[in-house]
């Protein structure tokens, strides 16, 4: 298993995020480079320990922003070597660091569970924790991403885990 130091010494991981450094001042807005590199880094870290893998923005924003449908093949390449584990990776959930329509926000996929969880995707004044109707996860292309994700970690041919989600979960908050 690859060390965090081992993992995050590639630099394509961390030179955009010491070049975007002032976007961690107070009151300004994070930039994800800073989010993945920190996020990652946190996660490498205690990879064995880990209760759910990570996926850094950089992936999903391919399938959210540029309206891609599957993860480029080099990507999943490069991501699956930062891991340093073997493939079909082990089941657990999964959580997506997601960036669309200039907002932060994150996923969960259980696939285990069949079940898909978003945080802090609405940002209208309607808050709380509400069941999200099927057609709201295909609308922001959550489907596209779960079955990135089957792709990502191996899953594609794995009978033990729900080929789509079942259930659809979205916790917000107001937004600073």
């Amino acid at each position: 298993m690859e060390s965090s130091g081992h993992a995050l010494s590639n630099p394509i991981l961390w030179v955009e995020a010491i070049e975007e450094l002032e976007s961690l001042r107070p009151k300004a807005w994070i930039n994800s480079c800073c989010i993945d590199l920190y996020l990652g880094y946190r996660v490498m870290k205690t990879l064995s320990q880990n209760k759910m893998w990570f996926v850094p923005i950089y992936l999903s924003s391919g399938l959210l922003m540029h309206r891609a449908n599957t993860i480029v093949d080099d990507d999943v390449a490069r991501f699956r070597q930062s891991l340093g584990t073997a493939m079909p990776a082990e089941i657990k959930p999964v959580l997506v660091g997601c960036y669309m329509a200039q907002h932060f926000f994150f996923v969960v996929c259980d696939f285990a569970q069949g079940s898909i969880c978003v945080f802090g995707k609405n940002i209208k004044k309607r808050l709380g924790s509400l069941e999200m109707d099927p057609a709201a996860l295909e609308e922001w292309r959550g489907n596209i991403l779960w079955d990135a994700m089957r792709k990502l970690f191996g899953w594609r041919r794995a009978r033990t885990i729900h080929v789509a989600p079942q259930r659809y979960y979205m916790v917000n908050w107001k937004q600073v």
